[in-house]
């Protein structure tokens, strides 16, 4: 399934990419959990890991652009990151201890797009593109 809302897409198609690939992914995790029928813990562990994992490379790939190309919101995107790894790893422990937690999950999904996508990732867009040539500001 692909980004259709406008707002999500910030132009950077490597990071548009990791946007998708996470947001497919928690609903791959989600799926494999239905309150009504109970879940295979296994699967839905592996899942909330393997989203630990995109999530982090995403984060890192994103905060070196915005690093590179001078954001001045930085500090206040690594604190919204850390903030969601932290959550994502909370789920994992709560699914090592069997506790399957498809509203924690759908609650930081519901977070991560409606606010970090749509609020901040938007406001920094212009600070997620890859620099094909020198800023004037920068030569002298």
């Amino acid at each position: 399934m692909e980004i259709v809302r406008p707002g999500l897409i910030t132009g950077n198609k490597v990071i548009d990419q990791q946007h998708q690939d996470i947001l497919t992914l928690a609903r791959e995790a989600m799926s494999h959990f239905d309150e009504s029928r109970g879940g295979n813990s296994s699967e839905f562990h592996t899942l909330l890991n393997n989203l630990a994992t995109l999530a982090a490379r995403h984060f890192h790939t994103e905060e070196a652009l915005l690093r590179r190309n001078g954001c001045p919101t930085l500090e206040a995107h690594q604190k919204e990151h850390a903030a969601f790894s932290e959550r994502i790893l909370d789920l994992l422990m709560k699914a090592m201890a069997g506790n399957l937690d498809r509203s924690g999950l759908l609650g930081v999904m519901e977070d991560w797009t409606t606010h970090h996508l749509l609020v901040s990732d938007a406001a920094c867009s212009p600070y997620l593109q890859e620099r094909k040539h020198s800023d004037s500001t920068h030569t002298g």
